[in-house]
């Protein structure tokens, strides 16, 4: 016997589903263990890059969990902080990220 379905599975509107889906996703892991994200902005660029990637390529994690940034070197705290590694991060992805391999510096 197959469990029920979840409200999100009987919705015929795709856009409302995928908001019922979020929703569910959100509340299962709301009080689950917080993401921590570390960056020391006094670090060079190539060090900062790296922190978000060690974060976003960490295994097993559950990224509906709670998320917690903090910025080594600034006394930002709060939303503000979450906003900057958001807008960061997009950055990165749509610009790519600089990576020193030794004698060749590259853009990923």
């Amino acid at each position: 016997m197959s469990p029920p379905l979840s409200e999100w599975e009987l919705e015929p509107d795709p856009t409302r589903a995928a908001w019922l889906f979020k929703r569910a996703l959100l509340s299962q892991h709301e009080t689950g263990k917080p993401l921590n994200l570390r960056m020391d902005i006094r670090e060079n660029l190539e060090d900062q890059e790296r922190a978000l990637m060690t974060f976003y390529k960490a295994p097993n994690i559950k990224w509906a969990c709670p998320l917690k940034c903090t910025l080594e070197g600034d006394t930002a705290v709060g939303e503000g902080v979450n906003r900057y590694f958001f807008s960061k991060t997009i950055s990165k992805l749509q610009f790519g990220f600089n990576l020193n391999l030794g004698m060749l510096t590259m853009l990923v």
